[in-house]
């Protein structure tokens, strides 16, 4: 089923109810994924400063499955991690936002970021995920909301702090298990930060 638009101004309203914004801030904002946004997924989990903390970048298929499964968490939950674009010139900055992860005993909802290098140290991640917070607590009704790092990774860690969540454990991460990836398992010591609803 296709429906031809003719008229040009209607075409972009159809295009901006498809991808919906969800937080919105005086900088920036954050939208629902499309099929076109592989590219920016491309960019942003192909770089190497971007995926320091991870055992590697990634292929063009772990990119595309990552678009694939945000929407799909979209969908069903009305949160993911979702595309962050400057206000003033819709330029992509990365991506900031929940998910459900299921890798430990209990599920829980995970806040997590990745930014371009060019966006780094502008409190871009720290406005957003403050934001994301709020919308988490307020429009989701979440009672608490986790973020989880490498122990190695300050940078992440510390926005942890600024965004005043209090740490809670460290655990040995299960994906990054020396089994899965034995160049890597300085990675596998993790922390988990945690917030609760005020």
């Amino acid at each position: 089923f296709v429906v031809l638009i003719d008229n040009f101004e209607l075409a972009l309203q159809v295009k901006a109810t498809l991808m919906r914004k969800v937080i919105e801030t005086n900088r920036f904002y954050c939208r629902s994924w499309t099929e076109s946004d592989l590219p920016l997924v491309l960019d942003l989990h192909q770089n190497s400063d971007v995926m320091r903390f991870f055992p590697g970048i990634a292929t063009s298929d772990e990119c595309r499955q990552f678009l694939l499964k945000m929407q799909g968490v979209f969908e069903e939950h009305s949160f993911a991690y979702l595309p962050v674009f400057k206000t003033d010139s819709d330029r992509f900055v990365g991506w900031v936002g929940l998910s459900n992860q299921t890798y430990l005993s209990e599920d829980f909802v995970d806040i997590g970021w990745r930014l371009l290098p060019e966006f780094w140290g502008q409190g871009i991640a720290t406005e957003m995920a403050s934001a994301f917070i709020s919308y988490g607590f307020d429009h989701l009704k979440l009672d608490r909301i986790y973020a989880v790092a490498p122990k190695l990774n300050i940078p992440s860690i510390r926005l942890m702090e600024r965004i005043e969540m209090k740490f809670e454990s460290t655990f040995m991460h299960p994906k990054l298990s020396e089994d899965i990836f034995p160049d890597h398992s300085h990675l596998q010591l993790c922390v988990r930060y945690k917030i609760s609803k005020p």
